[in-house]
């Protein structure tokens, strides 16, 4: 029988006072993969390609490295996770950045359906192109299936100011 990922409130309701005998081997395996397996992540590494941000939120798109999942659908063409079941996740965001424009700012958030997650987001700003910079975001999120995470980019300034994001992963795992 396949192993099956629950929420918290199903593996509450697999694992009632077992006085009777009522707990199955499955069941077990069940509250295994529900606990211990849920994850997803994917990365980029030896980027080279510039993007655009402006004051408009735009998702970050370099990702295309498959860092695998269970539990979550890893989309690299679109730059996203979905969360194929729902609880509360350890989000883990880093990504280098060079080649930007002196003065400008550049903010990053995590966004569920792409809407900003309040207080999971990092700035840089640099004083120089040849500059380097490591931003990061990490943090709890709670989520139901079907959503959608990615991470958007703006900058303080208009008219498309760009980055070069040479590399960079965001993986999530589920602690609740």
């Amino acid at each position: 029988m396949v192993d099956t990922i629950r929420e918290r409130s199903a593996i509450l309701a697999l694992l009632p006072d077992n006085t009777s005998g009522e707990i199955s081997p499955q069941d077990l395996r069940d509250m295994v993969v529900s606990v211990w397996g849920v994850y997803g992540g994917m990365a980029f590494y030896n980027n080279s390609s510039t993007q655009s941000f402006n004051t408009s939120q735009t998702t970050l798109a370099r990702f295309d490295i498959s860092l695998g999942g269970v539990g979550t659908t890893i989309d690299l063409p679109n730059d996203r996770i979905t969360f194929d079941t729902g609880g509360v996740y350890l989000l883990n965001f880093q990504m280098t950045v060079a080649a930007m424009n002196p003065g400008t700012k550049y903010s990053f958030h995590a966004a569920i359906n792409g809407t900003r997650v309040n207080g999971l987001s990092t700035a840089v700003c640099s004083q120089s192109a040849s500059d380097i910079f490591s931003c990061s975001i990490c943090g709890l999120i709670t989520v139901t299936s079907t959503q959608i995470l990615t991470i958007l980019g703006e900058s303080d300034a208009g008219g498309g100011q760009n980055i070069t994001a040479q590399h960079g992963q965001l993986s999530v795992r589920r602690v609740y």
